[in-house]
């Protein structure tokens, strides 16, 4: 069972920062998740949303900012919002990528850097949509499908309690996608983690990533399920 950790350990260190993977891979996580958004100048950086209002001392929008303006702000304890390749440079030799993307207009840049550090093979891509997924296939780079994912907390736990609500049509659902993605592996929030979902994927030869755990009661519940991977903002609650 893969031990993911979410951000980094972004339970003890500001999320998707260096600092935060360091210390993942002091906990010995097998795989870091990690999000991405394009700069104005076209550069990759790590950070979950589309503003850099809420981690960092800074305001305004990703995608409106600069390489060299975003790296002027402080994403939590003196650290810099960092690039992709400053990631991989972290984690070669130490632990896996699981790289999500969040827009499709990102998806190109991640697989032409992932190529070009000659790190395809640590490197899993994760989605919700298909066409970065297929992206991803092209280039011989693992890929999962994530089932499902919105712009918002609030958001997730409305789809949370629907889909909980209607579980034979989201197991089909499932399915559909994943061979539209053509993908063998899903990712799944952890409200659909139920034992009769986990067994149905496996019985379809998918593998199951589910997020997030961050106790080890809930860790222990996944573990009795017998999931894939486990994402989680404390990795050290995993032993």
């Amino acid at each position: 069972m893969l031990k993911i950790a979410h951000r980094g350990a972004s339970g003890y260190e500001p999320e998707n920062t260096l600092r935060s993977f360091r210390k993942a891979i002091e906990l010995n996580s097998d795989a870091i998740e990690l999000d991405v958004q394009l700069t104005k100048d076209h550069k990759l950086v790590v950070i979950h949303d589309e503003t850099v209002n809420r981690t960092t001392n800074g305001k305004g929008k990703v995608s409106e900012l600069t390489l060299k303006e975003l790296k002027k702000l402080d994403a939590g304890k003196g650290e810099k919002i960092p690039t992709l390749e400053e990631v991989i440079k972290v984690c070669r030799n130490k632990c896996k990528l699981n790289i999500e993307i969040k827009e499709l207009n990102s998806v190109k840049k991640v697989i032409e850097i992932v190529v070009k550090e000659r790190f395809v093979k640590q490197t899993i891509i994760s989605s919700n949509h298909k066409e970065s997924l297929l992206e991803a296939k092209k280039k011989g780079i693992r890929s999962a499908l994530i089932y499902w994912s919105t712009k918002t907390d609030f958001g997730q736990i409305l789809f949370d309690i629907s889909r909980l609500l209607i579980l034979p049509i989201t197991k089909r659902l499932i399915l559909r996608r994943v061979k539209a993605a053509n993908v063998n592996e899903v990712n799944l929030t952890s409200p659909l983690a139920t034992k009769g979902m986990i067994d149905f994927l496996h019985k379809n030869n998918l593998k199951v990533n589910v997020w997030v755990a961050n106790s080890k009661k809930d860790i222990e519940r996944l573990k009795l399920l017998a999931v894939d991977g486990i994402y989680s903002n404390f990795p050290d609650q995993f032993q």
